[in-house]
């Protein structure tokens, strides 16, 4: 399980361009991470986006980065969330897609596992274990940054308002 210092293991559902960004931020702040996507290429696609990533902070940063994490293609939705400390689904807004993986994902993690998934309300609601289903999105456009949660069918709204010009980090 996480524990204060955060997880340290998560499952990743989809790994296109939103996917392939958390894989990389896990792998690359020590997490291991194990990621599912149908796509053949998913685990050269996350490879990329890491690599990618690390030359980025190399640029920007004078902090060393720690040890990476490993990152893991796995067979299956379920296998990806088995032992995961932390679950995010990351697939197009394909209905019948997300409920399967949601559902696959939440048959193999424990109750206090929480399960991320990008914005799908109504899919949340129709689950059996909606109770530790959460709905992430962060809008990156200028000038607010919005981060809604869905708990149990019932959402809230956070938005970040910056001033017109400024860059949100």
């Amino acid at each position: 399980m996480a524990d204060a210092a955060g997880p340290r293991a998560v499952g990743l559902l989809g790994v296109g361009v939103i996917g392939a960004g958390w894989a990389a931020r896990f792998l690359l702040h020590g997490v291991d991470v194990r990621v599912f996507d149908p796509d053949p290429g998913a685990g050269e696609h996350a490879a990329r986006a890491v690599d990618n990533a690390r030359r980025a902070y190399e640029t920007l940063l004078t902090a060393p980065l720690p040890a990476p994490g490993d990152l893991t293609v796995a067979a299956s939705a379920e296998e990806a969330a088995d032992g995961a400390d932390f679950v995010q689904e990351s697939v197009p807004e394909r209905e019948e897609l997300k409920r399967a993986l949601l559902a696959a994902a939440g048959s193999v993690t424990p109750a206090g596992v929480v399960i991320v998934n990008s914005p799908a309300e109504d899919v949340i609601a129709s689950l059996e274990f909606a109770e530790r289903l959460m709905l992430g999105a962060v809008l990156l456009e200028q000038p607010a940054t919005v981060i809604s949660a869905t708990t149990n069918g019932t959402s809230d709204a956070i938005v970040r308002r910056k001033p017109s010009g400024t860059r949100l980090t």
